[in-house]
């Protein structure tokens, strides 16, 4: 048994040449192919409307987180809000980045299978059967006539002939399959399709009929002589009559089609359009156009406002922002940060429970009011007042020249302090006048040793940052967040 089990599973697979999913299978009709394809637009454009909403919202969360952070008097909050809006800010980036390798595909292709579905559309009105609409066979007089005499001749007409396409979609709703064409689409090898001949002039057939002798059914009265099928005359034994047909009635017929036609792997796409200067869609340009798109995915960047401690441990921009935030300006933020240092600082900075980043920040943002002076007037609105009516710009301009100007006040107070440490340790008001005076930077005045006005000291030991490392936070948030963009 077990030689028989080798020899199956070293026999060459078989290499299926038609649709092998419930939807594509379903396809039988020329009505099928294009529900089929309708769904396939859907799809398509759904993924694309989906990830630019996501984009959006992932752009106005780290606007929102940035106001929350500006509005914070807590520092340890303020960092929290800030590391968020950097996460917020990433995230959209890499949304940006992943609409913009898929757009252009995404967009040809749709247009691709739009043009198709409107020829099947144009296609099932003009070619509603597949029969000519005859209309009545006439016996005139012909002169001259094609045998340059004067005869008669039978002519045979068809007339215009239409279908209105609510008809053709209507019968597609009995076979919920098609429904399921992008689903499976990255699964499919093949799929259906109307033949080129049908969106071409299609060959006609004219077939005369004769039957007993001609100059004897012309020659007497319209008994039936003349008629537009190869039917027995009723009324005589001589007649004669002619058939209009198309040549080919296979031109309807759907026939597989393969989606990769460009050779090499299972789903090598052709490398170019076949369809490139034409004014329809083959059957070669309708497979490029679905190839092209069929394992194109464009994954969705998970909001800020959903995300979690555990889900931001492994995130891939986590552990830069953790680092470029929470360290000191002395320290290197390109160190790699290791997991245990990630998970603490998670803590550090949020919480212990897994859902503190909701819990505690962003949940409480629906009611808490964000103090702010906005057009000179003490604003205490909610976040989502800001952002209802529209006004969330005009307060992320008025948050950051609060941010600017505190953090020129910190700097000047950092200053300030600097100078009166060097001055108290330079020139020390209690020094003798002589002693004093021998420092060409002091000066003694008032019974005190002072420092010159105007005078800049260099202060050896390292400037203590009163503000809690809050404006370098600020300060260093933007080009963090530049270089994410970059990376």
């Amino acid at each position: 048994m077990w030689h028989l089990a080798i020899l199956l599973l070293t026999l060459p697979q078989a290499n299926t040449a038609q649709p092998t999913k419930p939807a594509a299978m379903a396809v039988a009709t020329l009505c099928d192919e294009a529900a089929y394809i309708e769904q396939l637009r859907n799809g398509l454009a759904q993924q694309l409307t989906t990830s630019k909403k996501r984009l959006l919202d992932l752009q106005n969360e780290a606007e929102e987180m940035e106001l929350a952070a500006a509005t914070a008097t807590n520092k340890k909050t303020k960092r929290a809000y800030y590391i968020l809006e950097a996460l917020a800010r990433a995230r959209a980036a890499r949304q940006s980045q992943a609409i913009n390798v898929a757009e252009e595909v995404m967009t040809s292709s749709l247009q691709t299978l739009a043009k198709r579905e409107a020829q099947l559309q144009l296609l099932y009105t003009i070619y509603p059967t597949t029969e000519q609409k005859r209309g009545t066979a006439s016996k005139t007089s012909d002169n001259p006539s094609m045998y340059g005499s004067t005869t008669y001749n039978c002519a045979v007409t068809t007339t215009p002939d239409s279908a209105e396409y609510a008809t053709c979609k209507a019968q597609t709703t009995a076979k919920p399959a098609l429904k399921g064409a992008y689903t499976e689409l990255s699964q499919e090898s093949h799929i259906k399709a109307t033949p080129d001949a049908m969106f071409k002039r299609r060959s006609v057939k004219i077939t005369a009929h004769v039957k007993g002798t001609i100059g004897n059914a012309m020659a007497t009265g319209d008994k039936g002589h003349c008629q537009d099928k190869s039917e027995a005359l009723t009324s005589s034994t001589d007649g004669l009559g002619a058939t209009i047909e198309f040549a080919a009635a296979a031109d309807a017929t759907l026939t597989d089609v393969q989606l990769n036609q460009g050779g090499g792997g299972a789903k090598r796409c052709p490398d170019d359009d076949p369809d490139k200067d034409k004014g329809t869609v083959s059957q070669a340009g309708l497979a490029y156009a679905i190839c092209k798109v069929r394992d194109l995915k464009i994954a969705l960047q998970e909001t800020v406002k959903t995300t979690t401690k555990t889900k931001l441990q492994t995130d891939p921009d986590a552990p830069t922002i953790l680092a470029a935030l929470s360290r000191g300006p002395e320290e290197p933020s390109s160190k790699p940060l290791t997991t245990d240092e990630i998970k603490q600082l998670l803590t550090d900075t949020f919480g212990r429970s897994d859902n503190v980043i909701s819990e505690s920040f962003i949940e409480p943002l629906a009611t808490k009011a964000l103090k702010l002076r906005l057009n000179g007037v003490d604003s205490g609105t909610t976040l989502s007042d800001y952002v209802n009516k529209a006004i969330i710009g005009a307060a992320l301009t008025a948050s950051r020249k609060s941010e600017v100007e505190e953090d020129q006040s910190c700097r000047n107070r950092e200053t300030e302090q600097s100078v009166a440490a060097a001055s108290t340790a330079k020139c020390k008001e209690d020094t003798e006048e002589n002693k004093c005076k021998e420092d060409k930077n002091c000066e003694y005045s008032d019974g005190k040793c002072k420092l010159k006005e105007g005078v800049k000291v260099e202060n050896d030991a390292k400037t203590t940052n009163t503000t809690g490392s809050n404006s370098f936070v600020i300060r260093k948030v933007p080009l963090l967040i530049a270089v994410l963009l970059l990376a």
